[in-house]
């Protein structure tokens, strides 16, 4: 009875204390269009006054990670209520990033060897454009005059707002043309082009599987890429078209000798 009002007690006097009660959180992670781009935190600090926050950011190749330190409530405060206050914080990514996710993480720090302990974290993954290109199968021997990529743009961008003169197939490649249909932009780009920018090489062996990557650039000057992946072959001359010429010519000699 004696260890269960000592826990009561002690529980109550946490209870006034906002940075044991309640855990400080993230509420939303937002991905803002413009060039550069940048990402929007929002969130929820609990306590009775107001607290202030230090951030750190750290790029990688493929990811943005940002740091968020939230400084506690003074323990000499006592909070006869708890109190819950947003916060917002705006982070630019730096130019012609390829980030395909932002990780936020919230801390707290200890105010006494200022250690700290995680409340929170959230993953945004994003690709800011996919494309399809066909055909799939690519035979480098067949007639044909274009290769058709589908580019797709982020929620937030607008394909109106792509710089069709920028847009290459391969770095190399212009798009011919550029139609807007169904939220997807149909670039057409030379066949012939592309299956000389691939026997290029001549260490290359058929069958093959071929990247194909699609650079170019907003009005704003915001970078875009996306790549997909195809199937190239370079089948032999079939023999039987050739048998089957010789077999025709033997039967007309042999009704001129019937004749």
């Amino acid at each position: 009875m004696f260890r269960l009002k000592i826990f009561m007690l002690v529980g109550f006097f946490l209870g006034l204390c906002p940075q044991y009660a309640l855990a400080d959180s993230i509420d939303q992670v937002v991905l803002q269009p413009g060039y550069p781009m940048s990402v929007e935190v929002t969130g929820t600090l609990t306590g009775c006054s107001e607290r202030n926050m230090t951030s750190l950011t750290t790029p990688t190749d493929s990811q943005y990670i940002i740091q968020l330190f939230a400084e506690p409530q003074p323990i000499e405060e006592i909070c006869e209520e708890v109190d819950s206050m947003a916060f917002s914080e705006t982070f630019t990514l730096p130019e012609n990033s390829e980030f395909t996710q932002i990780i936020v993480l919230l801390y707290t720090v200890n105010p006494d060897d200022q250690t700290t302990t995680q409340q929170d974290t959230e993953t945004l993954t994003f690709d800011l454009t996919s494309v399809t290109c066909s055909p799939q199968t690519l035979n480098i021997k067949a007639k044909g005059n274009w290769v058709t990529c589908v580019l797709n743009l982020y929620d937030g961008y607008s394909l109106e707002d792509v710089d069709v003169s920028s847009i290459y197939l391969n770095g190399t490649i212009p798009a011919d043309n550029a139609v807007i249909e169904d939220d997807t932009m149909k670039l057409k780009f030379s066949r012939q082009a592309l299956v000389a920018d691939i026997t290029a090489d001549d260490t290359v062996v058929f069958p093959m599987v071929s990247n194909l990557t699609v650079t170019g650039a907003l009005i704003d000057g915001t970078f875009i890429e996306a790549s997909d992946t195809i199937r190239v072959i370079n089948p032999p001359v079939k023999k039987q078209k050739k048998n089957q010429k010789r077999h025709k010519i033997n039967v007309k000699a042999k009704n001129k000798l019937a004749l």
